[in-house]
């Protein structure tokens, strides 16, 4: 009885604030979101009110235009609002994943042809020669333009391995 007493009572005006507030960080998921938007809910006494409010907070601070766009363009659900936005997140992150994959394999071919190249010229040139470490810096340097460290780490073994 005495917890309940001097446990200070939250501010209802104070709680809806911090909901009405609440947008979407920009590296956050949808789904991070939707939970944070519910957990704040919880205190602020919205009643049956709750889906449709956190549904107009999704549409009003999404940071995804597109998404937003959708949402404004046709009247749905909470759920099936959510849905939408979560197709739309993970098909924009499928195409960038895609598109980053079939540069990778471009600019694995250019590589290839960049390694033989280097090791055929290394061969025909003497170790020692003052225009081999220029052109041996200037192919390592090539090699860090437009790649992943991964892929330099790559090129730089097999490069370290040609004799």
């Amino acid at each position: 009885m005495l917890e309940k007493h001097f446990t200070p009572k939250n501010s209802i005006m104070f709680e809806r604030h911090r909901f009405f507030s609440r947008v979407q960080g920009l590296d956050e998921d949808i789904m991070t979101y939707v939970a944070a938007l519910r957990g704040l809910a919880v205190t602020c006494d919205f009643r049956d009110l709750s889906d449709s409010l956190i549904h107009d907070q999704i549409v009003r601070w999404t940071n995804n235009k597109k998404v937003k766009e959708k949402l404004l363009s046709i009247d749905l659900s909470s759920e099936e609002s959510i849905h939408i936005a979560r197709s739309m997140e993970h098909t924009e992150a499928g195409i960038k994943e895609i598109e980053t994959k079939s540069y990778m394999k471009d600019s694995n071919k250019e590589t290839t042809v960049e390694v033989k190249e280097f090791k055929a010229k290394r061969q025909e040139k003497s170790a020692g020669s003052n225009t081999m470490r220029v052109m041996e810096k200037k192919t390592r340097i090539s090699y860090v333009l437009g790649v992943g460290v991964q892929d330099i780490l790559l090129r730089v073994r097999c490069a370290l391995h040609v004799t």
